[in-house]
């Protein structure tokens, strides 16, 4: 059962959290107690009792977690202990949001690459239907995954009517794949905590 210090301390460091960032906090405080017992040839020689004590914060900024904890239990200490997890929770997150392909990560782009992984090809048309999306959106993100060479544009002419057909390279199939490794890995490691 915690006391009225304990309370104040938890309370104070869940403040410090949220007015630093942090969506979602926690603070926990432990007791442990170790007994030592030392017996030789059935004879009682010592026996050595210690505990510890002290508190931990939890932190949640930007969707990624964040953990401190400190023995110590003073003010000062909840509010050096719950910046620490905010901030440990900010730097996952701009850790794992570094490695993000971002020429993927965009939502047409995304649309686009994923379509094109489950069909040999289609036409700038079928992708516009597809993503219900104008032309000049469709025509811009489909340029950039051509430059960085994940996709390729064939134009040719159907009789009198003009037909422009994308395919999904091999680098631009590895590339989704990554991208697709990389948020499921973000994934497991936000619900595992």
């Amino acid at each position: 059962m915690l006391g009225s210090v304990e309370r104040d301390l938890a309370r104070r460091a869940l403040d410090t959290a949220r007015s630093r960032g942090a969506t979602y906090s926690d603070a926990r405080f432990v007791r442990r107690g170790v007994e030592d017992v030392l017996v030789k040839n059935a004879h009682l020689e010592n026996v050595d009792r210690s505990d510890t004590y002290g508190f931990s914060v939890r932190a949640i900024a930007e969707g990624a977690w964040g953990f401190a904890a400190s023995p110590v239990l003073t003010a000062d200490e909840a509010d050096r202990v719950a910046a620490t997890a905010e901030a440990e929770a900010n730097r996952s997150w701009r850790g794992a949001a570094a490695e993000l392909d971002r020429l993927i990560h965009e939502r047409v782009r995304l649309a686009i690459v994923s379509a094109l992984a489950v069909r040999d090809s289609l036409t700038f048309n079928e992708l516009k239907a597809l993503l219900k999306t104008s032309d000049g959106n469709l025509s811009v993100h489909a340029r950039k995954l051509e430059d960085a060479d994940y996709v390729t544009c064939v134009k040719s002419f159907a009789g009198r009517v003009p037909k422009t057909e994308y395919r999904l390279t091999a680098l631009g199939r590895r590339a989704l794949e990554r991208y697709l490794d990389h948020m499921e890995a973000l994934i497991r490691a936000t619900r595992a905590r």
